[in-house]
């Protein structure tokens, strides 16, 4: 039972809730009470919305959570309305994904998403809007929408920026930047931020040994952006900088592959591919760019085949479409 004032009502079914809770909010200009009437049917969503959820009736949970939303902030605590909203966003969003990706429910995921960070940024939660937006951008990528998920990992980067005492997550938004900026064939655009991140952590003592990670990123997207001359540059660069990078395979294989590269032998670097593959997997990222360059050396600019992709456990690993034509096949075999 749910004590709503002095009464006790029964908790029939979550439509009675919703049914009853709009009902109290019919007053006109003249009504009394407003409040006590508002309170008791946030109360009467609460419960509804919960319940729904428990039911997995995601879209309908959804939809309670947002009309829940909207009356706690016209009546309640602004931030409960900001977590109702992100609730609701969790709720359209498993609607979506329940079978082939849904569209306009993966489109009201967003809306409530961005009200959650637009009443959050009103209250200056700044550490709960970037953690709001970093959400949004993960499902953004999840549906392969590159370019939204850019804007909103930015968006999530600069809220941890203003907060200031998360600087890993706002690294780790900055990383998928340029992953993402990668994908979508923004490739020197791409190399600038991983060579900042790069550079960022080798003058940090706890975070130095990550560099050479970046660096090799770095030095990838360019050769991908079919900036040979540049790539090694910066590859020298970079390993002068950081003295733990030269004696790694990541080095090995860069070196190797410019140097092939300026020959435009694609034999050399297929062969580099290969060694490099015995001692780790190339993640689909990696593959992606690998081919590009690969491209490059066959004159035949963006697009065209991939390398055979591989399984590769990282946390920096970046879903692709797997979906290749027979010529993208020949070039795989050819490569690897």
């Amino acid at each position: 039972m749910l004590l709503i004032g002095e009464q006790f009502i029964m908790q029939s079914s979550p439509d009675a809730m919703i049914e009853q809770a709009r009902g109290k909010m019919t007053f006109t200009l003249f009504s009394f009470n407003k409040e006590r009437k508002a309170e008791e049917a946030i109360e009467l969503l609460k419960s509804a919305s919960n319940l729904l959820k428990t039911e997995r009736d995601w879209d309908k949970a959804g939809a309670t959570y947002e009309e829940l939303a909207e009356l706690q902030n016209e009546y309640a605590s602004k931030y409960d309305s900001a977590t109702s909203f992100v609730e609701a966003s969790m709720c359209f969003k498993n609607a979506a994904t329940q079978g082939e990706l849904d569209e306009t429910l993966m489109q009201k995921s967003v809306e409530a998403s961005n009200k959650a960070v637009r009443v959050l940024t009103l209250l200056g939660k700044h550490h709960r809007a970037a953690k709001t937006m970093k959400t949004l951008a993960e499902s953004y990528e999840e549906s392969e929408n590159y370019q939204e998920a850019i804007n909103a990992f930015l968006q999530a980067q600069n809220f941890f920026e203003s907060d200031g005492k998360h600087p890993q997550q706002e690294s780790a938004c900055k990383e998928r930047i340029a992953h993402l900026s990668a994908q979508i064939g923004e490739y020197i655009q791409a190399s600038d931020i991983f060579e900042e991140i790069g550079r960022i952590n080798l003058k940090n003592r706890l975070l130095a040994t990550g560099a050479k990670k970046h660096f090799y990123k770095a030095v990838l997207c360019r050769l991908a952006g079919d900036d040979c001359f540049s790539a090694e540059s910066k590859l020298r660069d970079f390993l002068n900088q950081d003295y733990t990078f030269p004696p790694t395979r990541e080095a090995e294989f860069l070196n190797s592959v410019v140097e092939h590269y300026d020959q435009r032998n694609s034999d050399g670097i297929a062969l580099a591919c290969e060694e490099l593959n015995r001692v780790k997997n190339l993640s689909d990222w990696e593959t992606q760019l690998m081919t590009k360059v690969k491209k490059n050396i066959a004159g035949e600019g963006l697009g065209g085949g991939s390398f055979s992709p591989t399984t590769y456990n990282n946390e920096d690993e970046i879903k692709v479409n797997n979906d290749i034509n027979e010529e993208d096949e020949e070039d795989e075999e050819d490569l690897c």
